[in-house]
């Protein structure tokens, strides 16, 4: 989790007052793609009017109280906590990775990695802000069905006339039919029975029927905002997460839709009619009306109680839940690898890793559930044999009649049933809160400016104040598709707090030129060519396509520019064929077959039983790594761009036919910027630039720079050969 020094940080901060969005606190902490550290958490604490004090402390120190809680701690050597209070046996930590839980000193010794940071106040510290309740966020969501609800509350209503009916005609049955021997009404009495039957039975049919579309519509819209949010967000947001904790986040449509329409509404339409019930139990009998809502209001603060108990625990089981998807994703895309390697006990174990927390905090909840589930259920029967007992004593008392006892027998269920369900309806409350915490991290993610291709769906999409649109307003201009690329001055940094991957870039890329960026590992060629194709957005400085800023095209224009292919090859199960078009039926097979061969990948498909029409399994399953490199090749030149880009494309491939394939590309006349790893595609090149730690060590023609005696580009030719 590379966010965890920010919500540590967050969690000291609201300890002395201060509510800070996340987004905030990760820009503050340096957060960048390998997390923070402790240095950046005391500059950010710093910054926010706190003192800080870093230094060591031995576990029984820490349990015996002699430092300032709460306090952050290094745990685990892997992530940061929040060590809270301490009994002398247990600490208590807030991790928030792993929610809360205590620690004897055994586990404190084994995981504490011994460096703390502790806080208190500076004299300007100044407290801001408020608490963030997540749930309030269904109020948003709902806003748009007001019709639908108010519907729902006529029903409702009209179902009050059922409920008190029935009681009553249960009550003529006994006190006039059974009691005053009055035959003449059985008849009327039991058509008026039946029709009540049918007419409730009816209106509950509507009723359900108009949830069930109205949580289906809910599902929709969030499922379209969220995958739009998906598709819209900065390229950081992916590579700082588990895929599939990404993906996790579309299935919260249907979680949130389901405890807002199914629970929480429902319970609401019933409260609604247990409180117009309230005014006619009290006309039966007040002292049973008074004994029956402190019966409810018992089992609501018991109900509450066991909410603030297990919230932490929820939320924390849902993070987990995202590292599992995120682990299974993995394991599931390794397959390969893990058969070839033998690594299925490593990566089983890994595995059980993840999700035996789940396990643990499941148990947790579930067994403190079942101490107020047994509290429930002891009220439950003292109120059920109670309030009989006492309606008998009121009727031989002569303040009660048949008619009253049993109509409040049936009309006390219509009070304590929905206002009963508030237990069941608290944890699931509980659990879409912490859902709706995952839904507000996504939705303070920033959008990418760049991403405009969504543009013509957003008035598709039901308005929402949950703000999933980006925001483009730049004014666009026709200009011709770019064929040159200028790099001014660029930077490229991560977080504002940690050294720059790339220092003071200047290049000139020409139109129709070979440019090769080598450079040892980690010298920011793979950042390099990110920030070109527009994944990264330059800390400093400026890339200019064709003399104009990416945001002054159109987004057709300058996507259609471009094609990039990656380090790694993404193949879908699916025929070859489909794989090249991407499903687009403007292609014929004469064009994809001219196209394949430029990138000598015609031959290996012509050689397979079914050709173009050979199926492929998940991640390539059938090809070769060099020939799914050339695949990649193929459906990035099926795009006719200017400037085509290779992140290491040619990894795979063996020398004479990288040398064929590199050779047919410069052919064709194309911008081309190529990451090369091995060096042939260098010597090919047009202009060569070399990066070392971050800066252009030189840049030039490859037979110039292999002229300069002592240059990088010389050691590495000779170190390759």
């Amino acid at each position: 989790m590379v966010e965890c020094g920010a919500a540590s940080l967050s969690m000291i901060l609201q300890y002395f007052g201060k509510y800070l969005p996340l987004s905030d606190l990760r820009y503050q902490c340096g957060v960048s793609r390998d997390g923070s550290n402790m240095l950046n958490l005391k500059k950010a604490a710093i910054h926010y009017g706190l003192n800080v004090k870093v230094g060591k402390q031995r576990p029984r120190e820490i349990l015996d109280g002699k430092v300032d809680f709460p306090c952050i701690a290094w745990w685990n050597y892997n992530h940061f906590v929040v060590f809270e209070s301490t009994n002398g046996k247990f600490l208590r930590i807030a991790d928030p990775g792993g929610g809360k839980y205590k620690v004897s000193e055994t586990e404190l010794s084994n995981k504490f990695s011994g460096l703390l940071l502790q806080f208190n106040k500076q004299d300007t510290f100044e407290k801001s802000g408020r608490p963030e309740r997540e749930i309030l966020n269904f109020l948003p969501i709902i806003g748009g069905y007001q019709v639908s609800i108010y519907f729902l509350l006529l029903i409702s209503t009209a179902l009050l006339v059922t409920s008190l009916a029935t009681p009553g005609l249960s009550g003529a049955f006994v006190q006039s039919f059974l009691g005053d021997q009055r035959y003449e009404l059985g008849l009327p009495i039991m058509w008026l029975s039946l029709l009540m039957v049918i007419l409730a039975a009816s209106l509950t049919s509507v009723q359900l029927n108009v949830v069930r579309r109205l949580a289906l519509s809910i599902q929709r819209r969030l499922s379209v905002e969220i995958s739009f949010k998906i598709l819209s967000v900065d390229y950081q947001f992916y590579t700082s997460r588990f895929i599939g904790d990404i993906a996790s986040r579309l299935k919260l449509s249907e979680n949130i839709a389901n405890t807002l329409i199914n629970q929480f509404l429902i319970f609401v339409l019933g409260l609604i009619g247990a409180a117009l019930i309230i005014p006619f139990l009290l006309l039966i009998s007040w002292q049973l009306t008074v004994i029956s809502l402190i019966y409810v209001l018992v089992n609501i603060t018991l109900a509450s109680i066991a909410a603030s108990m297990l919230i932490d625990s929820n939320r924390s089981i849902q993070v987990e839940l995202g590292k599992v998807y995120g682990i299974t994703v993995r394991m599931l895309s390794d397959t390969r690898t893990i058969k070839a390697s033998g690594l299925e006990n490593r990566y089983l174990s890994t595995y059980q890793d993840f999700y035996s927390p789940i396990l643990e905090k499941s148990q947790e909840v579930q067994s403190k559930m079942n101490s107020f589930d047994f509290l429930t259920d002891l009220s439950n029967t003292l109120y059920n044999y109670g309030t009989i007992a006492f309606s008998g004593f009121l009727v031989m008392q002569g303040s009660m009649n048949l008619a009253g006892f049993m109509a409040f027998q049936v009309l006390r269920n219509e009070i304590t049933g929905p206002l009963l369900s508030v237990s069941n309806l608290l944890d699931q409350l509980q659990q879409a809160e912490a859902e709706l915490g995952r839904l507000q991290d996504l939705r303070l993610v920033e959008n990418d400016p760049k991403v405009r291709s969504l543009d013509q769906y957003k008035s598709q999409l039901v308005d929402s104040k949950l703000n999933f649109e980006s925001d483009n307003k730049q004014t666009q201009l026709k200009i011709n598709k770019p064929k040159s690329i200028s790099v001014i001055n660029v930077d490229q940094t991560f977080s504002p707090l940690s050294p720059n991957v790339l220092t003071d870039i200047n290049i000139r890329i020409k139109d129709g030129e070979l440019i090769s960026i080598i450079g040892p590992s980690g010298s920011g060629k793979s950042t390099l060519i990110k920030n070109l194709v527009g994944l990264y957005q330059p800390s400093k400085g400026q890339i200019l396509y064709g003399d104009h800023d990416w945001m002054e095209y159109d987004d057709e224009t300058i996507r259609r520019s471009f094609a990039y292919v990656s380090q790694e090859t993404n193949i879908f199960r699916g025929t070859i064929y489909d794989n090249l078009t991407m499903y687009n039926d403007n292609y014929d097979l004469d064009h994809v077959r001219e196209i394949a061969k430029i990138a000598c990948f015609d031959d290996v498909v012509m050689n397979m039983p079914q050709g173009y029409s050979q199926y492929l399994g998940d991640n390539g399953n059938g090809l070769s790594g060099g020939q799914l490199q050339r695949l990649s090749i193929t459906r990035a030149l099926l795009t006719a761009p200017n400037i085509l880009f290779l992140d290491e494309a040619t990894s795979a491939l063996d020398v004479p036919t990288e040398r064929m394939v590199i050779q047919n590309i410069k052919n064709l006349n194309l911008t081309v910027i190529a990451v090369a790893h091995r060096l042939l595609t260098a010597k090919l090149s047009d202009q060569v630039v070399v990066l070392d730690k971050g800066y252009i060590k030189e840049s030039g023609h490859p037979n110039e720079l292999m002229k300069v005696d002592n240059s990088l580009f010389k050691q590495l030719i000779d170190q390759e050969d």
